[in-house]
């Protein structure tokens, strides 16, 4: 299995894990607000993992089989630690990352990384 690969499913896994932690978070919030964020973060979280799923499949030449991703749950039990998580495994999937190769995929991921910040900011009006 190529690097490319390997790092993909891995990051993929966590994407996934963060698409169920939200489901929780937003099943659980104590106000409107996060109850609305949860569902706006989730459905840009599900977005985000389709268009890397299929740039790295594009650029690397292979495809995902069924039952390769596993879920991968972060270990945090807020909005804002998963937002910190999430920004850190962004971070350290990038690394894994050729600039000039993977230009394409990096974006998507500097995308993610600005709306993070978005939903950072909305975080506080809770």
């Amino acid at each position: 299995m190529s690097t490319l690969k390997k790092d993909s499913i891995e990051f993929l896994s966590i994407l996934e894990g963060n698409h169920q932690l939200l489901k929780g978070l937003h099943w659980n919030s104590g106000c409107k607000a996060e109850h609305l964020l949860t569902d706006d973060i989730d459905e840009a979280i599900l977005e985000y993992e389709d268009k890397i799923a299929e740039n790295v499949m594009g650029n690397g030449g292979f495809r995902i089989g069924v039952g390769e991703l596993k879920t991968m749950l972060p270990s945090a039990k807020s909005l804002t630690d998963m937002l910190n998580e999430l920004e850190t495994d962004v971070k350290k999937f990038k690394t894994t990352l050729v600039e000039d190769k993977h230009a394409g995929i990096i974006n998507i991921l500097d995308d993610l990384l600005t709306e993070s910040n978005t939903w950072r900011y909305l975080k506080t009006f809770n």
